[in-house]
């Protein structure tokens, strides 16, 4: 899905309150993750009016961008996203019954390490899962911890996969180079860490079309054109 998000235009310093108030409010309204949100529910509606996607669930996999409560919160219902956060991110556990006593209640437990932190802890053991790439069956060791809570998400659980760095050569006989980790995030903890990191690396298609669009039939590559 594309759609043209462009940035509404600044009223001059000398424009009535009115134009300044309007300018505020379409920019809110125009941010990239307020748009994407849109588009998420787009979605839904359209395959809830097809009779034979009304009861498919849809999946929706997200760069860091709309990795975010402005997307996550108000996901439609049968909508899974699996988004990209950074490796810093703030993480916690559930609470537990001795944080519920006083005051009002509470949606998470004491902070959790950071993915980072998690991803080098070796009493977290890594999983071997395969995933379709780059034209080929690769494997992938990976960590999955769940349930956890964000502020993005709010009271409601996630499912955070740390997936380790592939090693690869430019030319045979090079040395070994290394890609960065990933971390995602999953709003569904009943999906497998197989599918979870299959359906993330199937979004890199949606870039390559991009780049042959830009190529092939002259799509700008500095327009407002973004991707979920």
């Amino acid at each position: 899905m594309i759609r043209h998000c462009p940035t509404p235009k600044k009223p001059s310093r000398r424009a009535p309150q009115w134009a300044h108030d309007e300018y505020a409010l379409l920019l809110e309204e125009s941010k990239i993750s307020s748009r994407g949100a849109d588009a998420i529910k787009d979605l839904r509606c359209n395959m809830d009016m097809n009779p034979e996607g009304a009861d498919k669930q849809l999946v929706v996999s997200v760069d860091g961008g709309y990795t975010n409560k402005t997307v996550i919160r108000p996901l439609p219902e049968r909508t899974t996203l699996i988004g990209r956060i950074r490796m810093d991110a703030k993480i916690y556990p559930l609470p537990g019954e001795e944080e519920h006593r006083r005051g009002r209640k509470r949606f998470y437990g004491e902070e959790l390490p950071t993915p980072e932190e998690i991803r080098q802890d070796d009493s977290i053991h890594w999983e071997t899962v395969k995933a379709f790439a780059s034209d080929r069956i690769h494997e992938f060791k990976v960590k999955i911890v769940r349930p956890i809570r964000s502020r993005i998400r709010g009271e409601k659980d996630l499912s955070l996969l740390i997936v380790r760095p592939l090693h690869y050569r430019l030319k045979k006989g090079s040395c070994l180079l290394y890609r960065k980790p990933t971390y995602l995030v999953c709003t569904d903890l009943d999906l497998s860490a197989e599918k979870m990191l299959q359906w993330y690396l199937w979004r890199w298609q949606i870039e390559v079309n991009f780049r042959d669009e830009k190529s092939l039939i002259g799509i700008d590559a500095q327009s407002e054109q973004r991707s979920l």
